[in-house]
C-alpha cells in the first residue's frame, strides 16, 4: 500500500487559469470535471482541488501519465483512469479559501 498527498494555494491556480484560460483547462481537466468545476459560483478551488488529487495520484502509484487521463469526479470522489474505475484508490480532496488539499492511498494489486 502506498501514499500520496498534494497541496496547493488556490491563487496559484487562478493566477494560471487567468492566464491561459482554455489551453489550461483544456490541458489539465476532463470535460466531466470542468463542467462540475464550473457549476459552482467560484470553480477555481474545484479545479485545484483535482489537480492536487491529480497530483497525488502520481506520488502514489509512480504512474507517468497525462493529466487529462484521469478523472476525478462525484461524491464521495471516484478516480477514473482512461475512463476506467480505479477502485484501488481511495482519495480524499477538500479545499477552503486558501488551498486545496488531496490524499491518495493505493493498494497495488500487482503483488
Amino acid at each position: 500500500m502506498r501514499i500520496g498527498v498534494d497541496i496547493i494555494e488556490i491563487r496559484r491556480v487562478r493566477a494560471a487559469y487567468n492566464r491561459f484560460r482554455e489551453r489550461f483547462l483544456s490541458r489539465l481537466f476532463t470535460e466531466g470535471e470542468i463542467t462540475y468545476a464550473f457549476s459552482n459560483r467560484d470553480p477555481i478551488p474545484h479545479l485545484a482541488a483535482r489537480f492536487a488529487a491529480k497530483e497525488a495520484i502520481f506520488k502514489a502509484t509512480g504512474i507517468n501519465i497525462p493529466y487529462r487521463s484521469i478523472e476525478i469526479l462525484g461524491r464521495p470522489p471516484e478516480v477514473r483512469i482512461d475512463g476506467k474505475v480505479q477502485e484501488q484508490i481511495l482519495i480524499s480532496i477538500a479545499h477552503d479559501q486558501h488551498s486545496a488539499i488531496a490524499f491518495v492511498l493505493w493498494e497495488d494489486i500487482r503483488r
